[in-house]
């Protein structure tokens, strides 16, 4: 980390990361790669949740030479397919492996006119629909666990923006913009779901955004070059790094159940703090999981 970000680490990040076991969706790129070296370095046990084995066998050599002693392990997860999803929940049971932290990373940006393999549109089907059925069906072996477990969901200021339709989930007419924005809105209101079923259990339910950061589902979610070139200029001068777009979920494990992000220049920028939903963006959250549950009864 560069000093600043460490002054402001160590000033504002309480949880103690010593031997925690952390899971991280979409740990091979971006935000969550970043997050798991500040995690590595700090003394957790990472657990990275990846598509390609390959890829993620190769970013943990680099990672280990950096620091030899770090404890990573990795698993095979497409979030996008529900066999790959049931493949790795039952893995995870069958290794009994401990999990401190289970972070929901993983997600993609622009990408029109392509389905998952159960048929959903791949941008709301990955970000929404495959974190909602991986949480749900993991839930039972987290609350098993004898002690407590935190459950960091990723949203986007998106989120906040659209709004997910009160008749259906997904409209296949609407920009690539709009569906991305409407599968953070669909998360913000999952958020609120496990608020209310989870508050009597081990599990704490925190809701995180990272800001806007150059990241590799930036990278492809345009098509033109020197689009990329301009965009990552820009974002890499006048918003926020990697680093400090990954500090969102540290700042979650160290408070109360609540949704963290940056503050300055329109929640896009800056080192994360607590804050405020407005009721409009989560008023049919009861709804969205309604015409979730049905639309996965019908899979």
């Amino acid at each position: 980390m560069t000093n600043k970000t460490n002054k402001w680490f160590n000033k504002n990040i309480t949880y103690s990361l010593k031997n925690k076991n952390i899971l991280v969706t979409g740990a091979s790129s971006g935000i969550g790669l970043e997050f798991s070296k500040i995690a590595l370095s700090k003394g957790a046990n990472i657990i990275m949740a990846i598509r390609n084995l390959d890829k993620g066998n190769k970013i943990k050599d680099e990672l280990l030479k950096i620091n030899p002693s770090y404890n990573i392990k990795i698993y095979k997860l497409d979030i996008s397919d529900f066999n790959s999803i049931e493949e790795f929940v039952q893995s995870i049971q069958n290794d009994h492996l401990d999990i401190d932290v289970f972070y929901n990373n993983a997600g993609i940006f622009r990408i029109k006119n392509k389905l998952t393999k159960q048929g959903y549109d791949l941008v709301f089907g990955t970000n929404y629909i495959g974190t909602y059925y991986l949480t749900n069906i993991i839930i039972n072996y987290l609350q098993s666990l004898n002690h407590k477990v935190d459950l960091v969901l990723t949203s986007s200021v998106t989120g906040l923006v659209f709004r997910v339709r009160k008749d259906k989930l997904m409209d296949d007419k609407c920009s690539m913009m709009k569906m991305y924005g409407r599968s953070k809105n669909a998360l913000l209101h999952y958020y609120f779901y496990l608020l209310d079923n989870l508050s009597n259990s081990n599990i704490k339910v925190s809701l995180v955004h990272p800001g806007a950061c150059y990241t590799y589902i930036i990278e492809n979610g345009y098509k033109y070059k020197w689009f990329k070139k301009l965009a990552k200029i820009f974002m890499n001068v006048f918003l926020n790094s990697l680093e400090v777009g990954s500090l969102s979920c540290f700042m979650a494990l160290s408070n109360e159940s609540g949704f963290y992000g940056p503050s300055r220049f329109i929640k896009l920028k800056g080192y994360p703090r607590k804050m405020k939903i407005i009721n409009r963006c989560i008023r049919n959250y009861k709804n969205t999981i309604n015409l979730t549950n049905e639309l996965l009864n019908g899979k």
